[in-house]
């Protein structure tokens, strides 16, 4: 099982497990007394425990989730627009509800947003664990002063697991919200 560096409760299994070892160890030695030294089992131990909680170097998770933007309406010129942003998630992943998903945008000249940070609603009605089964839709309000093509930079961040190895991390990733005002 690979955990990721700062999920805290991986890393609390993991303090947990060890503990349990270091306990299990000391009853199978047979000492009656608290003798909590550090030996080189325990130590190497340790050491692969440790690995486990990190990706190789090099190695970046994979991409789990995409994001495609739709406008609600034809975006006209000085008029709000409502823009759906959805979200698709790769197999075997799924997407924790908690943390919540979070889009952080920046203004671009030309374009006013209602708000730069949205976060997702945690709420899915089918939902029986920490995981989304139907993933929400974040709504973005932009108002475009003129005709043309606008990019809103932005970045997404959503907190994911792989179920079937125990597998979880924090992902971060770079969108451009695309309007094409008349």
């Amino acid at each position: 099982m690979r955990f990721a560096v700062g999920y805290p409760s991986n890393a609390l299994a993991c303090s947990a497990i060890f503990s349990a070892f270091m306990v299990e160890s000391l009853n199978i030695w047979g000492s009656t007394v608290s003798d909590w030294r550090i030996t080189p089992m325990h130590f190497v131990f340790g050491i692969l425990l440790m690995a486990q909680l990190s990706l190789p170097p090099g190695a970046t998770p994979p991409q789990v989730m995409t994001a495609s933007f739709k406008p609600v309406a034809v975006l006209k010129a000085g008029q709000k627009a409502d823009i759906a942003v959805s979200f698709n998630v790769i197999k075997p992943y799924a997407i924790n509800r908690t943390p919540q998903i979070s889009l952080k945008l920046t203004e671009v000249s030309g374009v006013k947003l209602a708000k730069t940070e949205i976060t997702a609603s945690s709420v899915d009605p089918k939902s029986k664990d920490e995981y989304f089964v139907d993933l929400p839709t974040i709504h973005i309000v932009a108002t475009a002063a003129k005709p043309g093509k606008y990019e809103v930079p932005g970045k997404l961040t959503y907190f994911f697991c792989n179920k079937s190895d125990g597998y979880c991390a924090k992902q971060t990733m770079d969108v451009k919200v695309p309007l094409q005002v008349q």
